[in-house]
């Protein structure tokens, strides 16, 4: 998840500019980002910052599901909370949210869970 969606050269800002901008002032209390993170290059991110904006940029589109390669890679346990807050209200408003994940915390997050190794579906487990 970490280059989806992200236009690298420019700000986050200008990355968004075309998405209604009511939505992003809501979600982005929800992501918990601050004011001087929409006017630096995107290239200057943290990698917990990219993904915020990439699940941002993902969360504003019409579509239904979102897919999320490792998307708390560079996450502290803060901003984790954060996002597994941010994931749950998107769940509520009828978003399916596929998280793939080497990422442990995800254990006691989630509707359905699906252990894969070596290329088999080792367990499957539905909360």
């Amino acid at each position: 998840m970490k280059s989806f969606n992200i236009f690298r050269l420019s700000s986050p800002k200008k990355s968004i500019q075309y998405i209604d901008k009511a939505l992003i002032k809501n979600y982005n209390k929800g992501l918990d980002i601050i004011d001087s993170f929409w006017v630096q290059s995107v290239s200057k991110l943290s990698g917990g910052q990219a993904q915020k904006l990439n699940l941002l940029i993902s969360s504003v589109s019409n579509a239904n599901i979102i897919l999320a390669d490792e998307p708390t890679s560079g996450m502290d346990k803060y901003n984790f909370e954060i996002f597994i807050s941010f994931i749950k209200h998107l769940e509520k408003k009828g978003k399916l949210i596929i998280i793939v994940t080497h990422d442990v915390r995800f254990s006691n997050f989630h509707a359905m869970h699906y252990q894969i190794n070596d290329g088999h579906v080792t367990s499957k487990d539905e909360c």
